[in-house]
């Protein structure tokens, strides 16, 4: 009896013999699953999917709902002037550009300096105004009811031409820069630069494509009204948002049809058979239809993360129909009958064909323990379609060898015919070295091993949302304009709840004066406004000294006006039952982790700082994602570590040896290790997303591994010699994992096209550590295998030449 696993001819026979009967029942399926899909709703927010649940985010946006918003619904908006910002052209300019948008339905309100009320206290005033602003002052300070609107001010651009030829460019840049709320804010430092925050209507859409149609608008429209000669920049979670969703569907519906288009050509040019083309492409896109369908019915709704199975899927049912069609070739080549050929590459190839499918399901199911709804999903969309696939190349593979002629393959153009050639050369040098000089190989891989390793240790795992878009990319730009000219374009946010006599005490409001101030010392943070920052613009317009006491009264006194009088400024800061209060911090930090240690650090400073009785919760948008990303990390670490420990579980069952499968780890390790290393060099920190391309590499690669043990342990059992039964598992599978390899590669490059940094990894480290592990599995392990594998008789050694060109089929 076999050691290894095996799948009767019986299978094979059983195939053939209902062959029609089981296209229609996968017929039927893909059917089915397509009806599901069809009525399943999609989710289009990718920071949404990638945090655990939507709980904390919703509770985020129900808070902040009291307060009027915050400040992710905000699309910030700017273009650099120069020296002709403060022109009466551009300052008219900024005007109509603000008015038209604020027609836009998707638009509540416009914030820009030249329609800011001027409370800069350097405006020349009138007697009767100078008049009004004394009597307030008094007023205030006894605890009086006002009946003057002292808000009522004149914008910093008047609207008559007439009031306008008395605005002095100099006054007037001295006053914008004089208030935080303007300077840094809506007018850069330098007064050259200038910014439209749009706040969005609460009935707009705020997830899917329609932020990015709208920022596009956006910007249109100020361009439309001459200002951004040079660039309109656009920043905001919105924004970001709107990039990413983008690329992603642009890896859809380009890069992926492209990637599948090359996987054909190339299968077409290795094997020379529409037939095989044709049989891969029913695998796939009955997988795909498993896989999303499956997805839906499990989680009632379909993330935008599932769309990297399909091609993920196709990429992956190629290794196995490329390794079947090998086995099918060879043993044509040997004079069966395409029956007998059939019933032999099913007993021979099988076994590994169903190992690799339950080691790939374990693999992708591991990324379960990820805290991440769209992850969660991707993780059962690809084990189901990629061992759905694998399963599916059993029967559809054979089907299709027993229906074409086989003997006769088809033309190529000129020059392809050489891939073949190449791959041979590829599999003799593998095999030269490693069995000639397997001791120097080992040493060789320990070295760069222990190297990789120590350079791996020391690696800073982040996610930078805007430095995921190359230089060029509207996202990045937008981003960096901000945080160079103004004072940052993310946001976090203090939520302080107690009683009302407490958030409307003069207590609590010196206490945020201690918090700003202890904030605004802290690296990365630029801007702090709160209910103080509020207080102290009126003090300053009122000319109250700042040393002046602040008494109940008066504090009371000027709350109520405020809420009379400017009600969403103040909405901004205090809820109108005066329960709870918010404070806004802008921030130049774009690492989500960074920003969630400097949450961390307000909310403990506003801990030390603030009366009893209060109570401070720290959050925004990019803390949350930081908060989700730190589980991502341990839940991937996690997943990665079962992935192991289940996939060698699963080959040393396989082929009845723990031997063989600890050997396996190392070939499959190296790659994902080397890689850290590498990257390492280059760098201290590297994107979070990395750590998927390790679980998706790992496995991708040991499936290679499995159809090469699996063979040398058909091989060894046969002849009971290591070093012939490696050099007879070379000829027999060394093709097939060169060329699965090849497509494999070459299906995934063009995700390297994408401007969207976690796909680019994909086209790129990806491709790099399945090169490693084509390496490690036609290198090392034979080396491994020949070294440390027990029983090894020693006979005299094979002769081979090299991978059987008949193999190819020619």
């Amino acid at each position: 009896m076999p050691h290894h696993v095996v799948v009767p001819e019986a299978f094979a026979d059983a195939i053939l013999a209902r062959r029609w009967l089981i296209l229609a029942l996968i017929a039927a399926s893909v059917v089915a699953c397509g009806l599901r899909i069809a009525t399943t709703p999609v989710q289009t927010s990718i920071t949404q999917g990638l945090m655990p649940d939507d709980s904390e985010f919703e509770e985020y946006r129900r808070r902040a709902a009291r307060f009027g918003g915050t400040a992710d619904d905000v699309i910030m908006v700017g273009t650099d002037e120069g020296d002709s910002l403060l022109t009466a052209r551009r300052l008219d300019s900024i005007r109509a550009a603000a008015r038209a948008i604020t027609e836009m339905p998707e638009v509540r309100r416009v914030d820009t300096f030249v329609d800011a009320p001027w409370l800069a206290p350097n405006r020349v005033e009138s007697l009767l105004e100078r008049t009004a602003r004394i009597n307030l002052r008094e007023v205030l300070r006894e605890g009086g009811q006002p009946s003057v609107s002292f808000l009522s001010l004149p914008p910093y651009w008047p609207e008559e031409a007439g009031a306008q030829e008395r605005v002095e460019a100099a006054a007037l840049r001295e006053a914008l820069l004089e208030l935080d709320r303007v300077a840094g804010t809506l007018v850069s430092r330098d007064a050259r630069a200038q910014a439209f925050l749009v706040h969005l209507a609460d009935g707009a859409p705020k997830q899917g494509a329609a932020p990015a149609r709208l920022s596009k608008r956006l910007r249109e429209t100020v361009r439309r009204h001459g200002l951004g000669e040079d660039d309109v920049h656009a920043a905001g979670v919105l924004v970001t948002e709107g990039g990413m969703l983008r690329e992603v569907y642009r890896a859809i519906w380009q890069l992926a049809p492209l990637g599948a288009v090359l996987i054909c050509a190339l299968v077409y040019a290795i094997f020379r058979r529409p037939i095989l083309v044709a049989a891969m492409l029913v695998i796939a896109l009955t997988a795909v239809a498993w896989s999303v369908g499956a997805t839906a019915l499990a989680f009632g709704r379909i993330t935008l993360l599932i769309a990297a199975a399909p091609l993920l899927v196709l990429v992956i049912s190629t290794l196995d129909t490329i390794h079947l069609a090998s086995a099918f070739l060879a043993e044509l080549a040997k004079g069966a009958s395409p029956n007998a050929a059939v019933r032999r590459t099913v007993v021979d190839v099988g076994g590994a064909c169903v190992l690799t499918s339950v080691s790939t399901f374990v693999g992708f199911l591991s990324l379960m323990f990820v805290p991440a709804v769209a992850v969660r999903h991707f993780s059962l969309a690809a084990s189901i379609g990629v061992a759905g696939a694998l399963l599916l190349a059993l029967v559809i593979c054979p089907i299709a060898f027993s229906t074409a002629d086989w003997r006769r393959p088809g033309r190529l153009p000129w020059g392809w015919k050489y891939i073949g050639t190449v791959i041979e050369q590829i599999v003799t040098l593998c095999r030269r070295g490693s069995l000639g000089y397997p001791r120097h190989v080992v040493a060789f891989h320990g070295l760069v091993l222990v190297g990789a390793l120590g350079l791996l240790l020391s690696l800073t795992l982040d996610a930078d949302l805007p430095r995921r878009f190359p230089l060029s990319h509207g996202v990045r730009s937008g981003v960096e304009f901000f945080n160079r000219e103004f004072r940052g374009a993310h946001s976090l946010e203090l939520y302080f709840r107690g009683d009302q006599a407490t958030l409307s005490s003069p207590r609590f409001v010196e206490s945020l004066r201690g918090v700003e101030a202890r904030l605004l010392e802290q690296p990365g943070i630029e801007r702090a406004f709160s209910l103080a920052s509020l207080l102290r613009a009126i003090d300053g317009l009122l000319e109250i000294p700042d040393d002046e006491e602040l008494t109940r009264n008066r504090l009371d006194s000027t709350l109520n006006l405020l809420a009379r009088v400017a009600p969403e400024p103040t909405r901004a800061v205090l809820t109108p039952d005066r329960q709870m209060a918010r404070m806004a911090l802008r921030t130049t930090r774009t690492r989500v982790f960074q920003i969630e240690e400097l949450a961390d650090r307000a909310e403990a400073i506003a801990r030390e700082e603030l009366p009893e009785g209060v109570a401070v919760e720290a959050t925004g948008a990019y803390a949350i994602i930081g908060h989700a990303a730190h589980a991502f990390v341990r839940g991937q670490a996690r997943g990665l570590a079962i992935c192991l420990v289940a996939v060698m579980t699963i080959v040393a069952i396989g082929v009845r040896s723990v031997r063989l499968a600890l050997l396996a780890l190392v070939p499959n390790l190296l790659p994902l290790i080397l890689l850290g290393g590498l990257l390492r060099l280059r760098g201290g920190v590297v994107d979070l997303d990395v750590l998927g391309v390790a679980i998706i590499g790992f496995g991708l690669a040991v499936d290679d591994t499995i159809h090469f043990l699996h063979r040398f342990d058909v091989e060894f059992s046969r002849v009971t010699d290591v070093r012939l039964a490696l050099e007879r598992t070379y000829d027999y599978t060394g093709l097939a994992i060169v060329r699965s390899t090849l497509v494999l590669g070459v299906g995934l490059a063009v995700f390297s096209l994408s401007g969207y940094l976690s796909i680019w990894f994909l086209g790129t480290y990806l491709v790099f550590v399945l090169a490693g592990a084509v390496l490690g599995d036609l290198l090392l392990l034979p080396a491994l295998v020949l070294l440390f594998h027990g029983d090894r008789q020693r006979a005299r050694p094979s002769s081979g030449t090299g991978p059987r060109r008949l193999a190819r089929g020619e």
